[in-house]
């Protein structure tokens, strides 16, 4: 029986070949693979931070009344890694959710940080007279891009 050159398979030296290529892009991908966790934590805790600083406005048009913001640890006067919604119409005690903490190797930092961010029943920013913008970084990888949230004094969230 005759076996002709498309029927015999690939001979040990392509296999070889084709594993060594497969090895090498496992390492390149490999040395990445760190940033772009780090990279994944950040933005999530950015999203995430957005996401409630968007419930407090929307719970403060719901509450007809003020809702405020209150960080619960904070690190040197601007960082900070859990914080509270209060609204004193909604609920007995008034708290409405603590935000979870945040992985340690971020760092959270607040433009002229408020002792609480507070939205009034229209959803304004009380007493803001520009932007305020909260920055979140990697603490432990400093290559990765810091994510920038920004609100405005009529209450909008943009990143």
């Amino acid at each position: 029986m005759r076996h002709t050159a498309a029927s015999r398979g690939f001979t040990l030296i392509e296999l070889l070949l084709s594993i060594a290529v497969v090895g090498i892009l496992l390492g390149l991908g490999a040395k990445y693979f760190p940033y772009m966790l780090a990279d994944n934590r950040t933005a999530q805790a950015a999203s995430s931070i957005a996401q409630s600083v968007r419930s407090a406005r929307t719970r403060a048009m719901e509450c007809l009344s003020e809702v405020t913001m209150t960080p619960l640890v904070a690190v040197n006067g601007k960082n900070y890694t859990r914080y509270s919604v209060y609204c004193p119409l909604k609920s007995t005690d008034g708290v409405l959710g603590i935000q979870t903490s945040l992985p340690d190797n971020l760092t959270v930092a607040v433009s002229t940080p408020p002792a609480s961010l507070i939205f009034t029943s229209n959803g304004m920013v009380k007493g803001a007279t520009g932007n305020v913008t909260v920055t979140v970084t990697s603490s432990k990888n400093a290559s990765v891009q810091a994510r920038v949230i920004t609100i405005s004094p009529l209450g909008q969230v943009s990143q």
